[in-house]
């Protein structure tokens, strides 16, 4: 529940329903708002009043929440002052930073994210001054760079897409007679869904970290699952000189789960394991069920994990040296990560270990049946009847905020 905070809040917001919502939304958390939809009205509100602290739009009917920005940093006055912005107005960002903004929102937003970063900045209202520190500009930096990282992720995922469906069509056709040839636009086919798997995981984390990942449960045969690794496998697993071998207890032959994220998850696992085997190595696939829960571990001949690589097994962007990192698809630490989060949003637990033979083990505990939680059912429920819609974009935050309260 949101703690009574109190304090005066200016919002300078040219659209109703946004304007609203961010009326309302603070109104709940017992700030008073003062409601302006102009550069003129916000200069007005200012020659008589003294808000605690700033919401502005940057684009507005008479010019732009910069120019409110700026006329205060003229004076002087230090006020906190956080932008909104569209998710892709990179530069907008970065001038609002240039002209002292404290912060920014990205549109659509999300309540508690708002609430959250207002709260951090009234508390420093008094020690504002109107040049940020070296700190805060290198922080906001990062974050503007973060911003423009995601989207480019993001953009890379439908050409990455295109060519996979166009070598797709290629190979199922017979449109190329020539074996060899035929070869490599498979392999290129192989890579292509190794590029398209690390651009889903760096998305899904950075979406983990905003609003978490859902569950979209379904019944598969475990069969089908260990087909498609055979398929993804093959090049690379001829490439090497290594065998994947599957030992699947006899019983084991369907699950309710999601299966993309359980997928991705085997995936990301015997890509370490493959990568790290020595030529001429096995890696084994190992499945068994355990009273409710399924049990999979993968096992590989590679040199195993050091001390300093288990404290940040599954740490986004871990690294260590070329021998020992075992952190994902090109030792970025994504791969793992990724892992970690998709299986405990599965309900389960991942961890790795040394082999006493020699190589390294991971080993997935998940519930042979799943369910999303009600409130994880009523929100997927609320976002697939508001995907399309301004309306929803506006109304799902609030809603949601109510909630959590």
């Amino acid at each position: 529940m949101v703690e009574e905070s109190g304090g005066i809040i200016l919002v300078i917001e040219d659209d109703p329903e946004t304007l609203s919502l961010l009326e309302k939304s603070l109104g709940y958390a017992h700030f008073s708002v003062l409601p302006t939809d102009s550069v003129s009205k916000a200069l007005d509100a200012l020659s008589s009043s003294r808000p605690d602290l700033i919401i502005a739009d940057i684009g507005l009917p008479d010019g732009s929440g910069l120019d409110v920005l700026k006329r205060l940093r003229s004076q002087g006055n230090p006020i906190p002052f956080i932008i909104l912005t569209a998710r892709g107005d990179i530069q907008s960002k970065l001038d609002a930073f240039k002209a002292g903004a404290q912060d920014y929102i990205q549109k659509p937003f999300v309540i508690e994210e708002l609430l959250a970063r207002v709260n951090v900045h009234l508390p420093l209202k008094n020690s504002i001054k109107s040049n940020p520190s070296k700190e805060m500009n290198e922080e906001i930096v990062s974050r503007v760079h973060q911003d423009m990282l995601d989207m480019t992720i993001h953009d890379l995922k439908v050409p990455l897409a295109s060519i996979k469906g166009s070598l797709d069509i290629i190979n199922s056709r017979g449109l190329v007679s020539d074996e060899r040839v035929s070869q490599l636009l498979a392999h290129a086919g192989e890579s292509a869904n190794y590029m398209l798997l690390m651009v889903n995981n760096l998305l899904d984390l950075s979406r983990y970290e905003e609003q978490g990942l859902q569950i979209q449960p379904s019944r598969f045969l475990l069969a089908d699952i260990l087909d498609k690794i055979e398929k993804l496998f093959e090049g690379v697993c001829l490439r090497r000189q290594v065998k994947i071998m599957a030992y699947i207890e006899k019983g084991l032959g369907e699950l309710d789960t999601d299966e993309n994220l359980f997928l991705r998850v085997l995936v990301n696992l015997v890509s370490n394991a493959v990568k790290f085997s020595p030529s001429g190595g096995v890696v084994e696939i190992r499945g068994q069920q355990e009273g409710p829960m399924a049990v999979f571990s993968v096992l590989d001949q590679g040199p195993g994990l050091s001390e300093s690589v288990k404290k940040n097994l599954f740490k986004k962007y871990a690294t260590g040296s070329a021998r020992e990192i075992l952190s994902g698809i090109g030792g970025t630490g994504i791969g793992l990560a990724f892992c970690k989060i998709a299986v405990e949003t599965l309900q389960g637990s991942i961890f790795g270990d040394n082999l006493p033979q020699g190589g390294s083990v991971f080993t997935v505990k998940i519930p042979m049946q799943v369910r999303p939680h009600t409130f994880s059912r009523l929100l997927a429920n609320l976002c697939s009847l508001t995907a399309f819609s301004a309306f929803g974009t506006k109304v799902l935050p609030l809603f949601v905020g109510k909630l959590l309260q």
